[in-house]
């Protein structure tokens, strides 16, 4: 080659590697702008569950991105840093709900127990763990710790698991099957070189949110919802569109019509239900101030198909034990329960039966919401002045007790009016 030659080559042969160089620094950029972004504010609104699920996506993405086949000692490095961040994240970021996530998994080990089979049926876990709760405190085996960290809990912070617990053998059977499915087409969807960018990306999101599910209650709030089936339909659409051309256009059909379902369904309820809480926030500080007349109205003129809803059922059984409607109201505080029992549902219902003169109803019921959640100072409170009040003095002098060594949760001048007139009456 002449020296004139190689004046035009070269140049030329280094314009064509710098483009080939930029070409992949961008499309580098592209395979990790989700995983980072995604990282980035998992870790900025201080979300561990996400933190820990856009973790493992970062790692799916350097393994999608590199060339040479990784050795074993990769992927055992990839295992122990994940495992070594879960550590971290659960013992020294936000203890106390690493802890409470604990007690609950260990009463809802028992429910499956229960209910392995069949499972408890939809919301069964909801109407089921706070009585569970209440029996695993009634038999004493537990810790000052875990006394403190009780409360009314309607999830159990591991979407699988609170599956199984209410669908049973069936739930596992459809969980895998379901991973089985979205694991192919994953796996088909990375075999089009074409779209890499987006199916890497895509898959990021699901392991995200998959991950996150483990820990927190994703699947319960419409935004992940509508993005994990977006995700997934956009993994059939590549598939489909690739090697079964023929339903591609039924496939897209169908994506769209669940997705725009989903969301349609959710936009109404949040109509129904923005509205309705509104109303019910302001029927609730009404009662509260004494202007109950109002406050009946505001509920009376909600739509029937919320008269169902636990929040409308506290509010309006409370305006009727307020009327004196001890009837009525009994049998909201019932319907309650069987929805979303809680332990201000079973105080309410024992102020009502010892306004009825039903003193062992009543006994059972202010036991029944000490023990839901122990940590309560009011809830034991009404048990200490049932006890004096039906001159059970051994009970009230216990009761009263206990309330003067309970440990405090959350400072109050309600507690603090609590412990002075126990001390006086004790």
């Amino acid at each position: 080659m002449t020296e004139e030659k190689r004046r035009y080559v070269l140049p030329a042969s280094f314009d064509a590697y710098l483009s080939a160089e930029i070409s992949t620094f961008l499309k580098n950029c592209l395979l990790y702008t989700t995983s980072i972004i995604g990282l980035s504010l998992a870790i900025a609104n201080e979300s561990r569950s996400f933190t820990i699920g856009f973790f493992v996506a970062f790692f799916f993405v350097i393994w999608q991105n590199t060339s040479a086949k990784l050795k074993w000692q990769h992927y055992a490095l990839y295992g122990v840093s994940i495992v070594a961040l879960l550590i971290i994240l659960t013992t020294l970021f936000k203890v106390d709900s690493s802890s409470g996530r604990w007690l609950i998994y260990k009463i809802a080990i028992s429910i499956f127990k229960d209910n392995w089979m069949t499972g408890t049926g939809i919301n069964g876990f909801q109407r089921e763990f706070m009585h569970y709760q209440a029996d695993y405190f009634i038999r004493g085996n537990y810790t000052s710790r875990e006394l403190l960290l009780a409360d009314n809990t309607y999830f159990a912070f591991n979407e699988y698991f609170q599956f199984i617990i209410e669908a049973g053998l069936y739930g596992i059977v459809i969980l895998m099957s379901a991973f089985s499915i979205l694991f192919y087409i994953a796996k088909a969807a990375l075999n089009i070189p074409s779209s890499k960018s987006l199916v890497v990306n895509t898959i990021a999101i699901i392991i995200a949110i998959v991950l996150a599910a483990l820990f927190n209650y994703v699947f319960h709030l419409i935004v992940f919802q509508v993005l994990f089936l977006f995700c997934a339909f956009i993994l059939i659409g590549l598939v489909t569109y690739k090697f079964y051309r023929r339903i591609f256009f039924w496939n897209a059909i169908v994506s769209a019509l669940v997705l725009c379902s989903v969301i349609g369904a959710h936009y109404h309820y949040s109509l129904t239900g923005i509205s309705a809480f509104r109303k019910l926030k302001e029927a609730r500080q009404l009662g509260a101030s004494g202007y109950r007349v109002h406050a009946e109205k505001i509920i009376d003129s909600l739509p029937k198909v919320l008269h169902e809803d636990p929040e409308y059922l506290e509010i309006k059984s409370g305006l009727l034990l307020g009327r004196m409607e001890l009837d009525n109201a009994k049998s909201l505080i019932y319907k309650l329960i069987s929805k979303r029992p809680s332990f201000e549902a079973y105080l309410r219902l024992g102020m009502i039966y010892e306004l009825s003169g039903n003193d062992n109803q009543a006994e059972s019921a202010y036991k029944k919401a000490v023990f839901m959640v122990p940590n309560r100072f009011l809830s034991r409170y009404k048990l200490f002045k049932f006890y004096k009040r039906t001159n059970q003095t051994k009970n009230a002098i216990a009761t009263g007790r206990i309330i003067l060594s309970m440990p405090v949760k959350i400072p109050s001048p309600l507690v603090d009016q609590i412990k002075r007139s126990v001390m006086t009456e004790i």
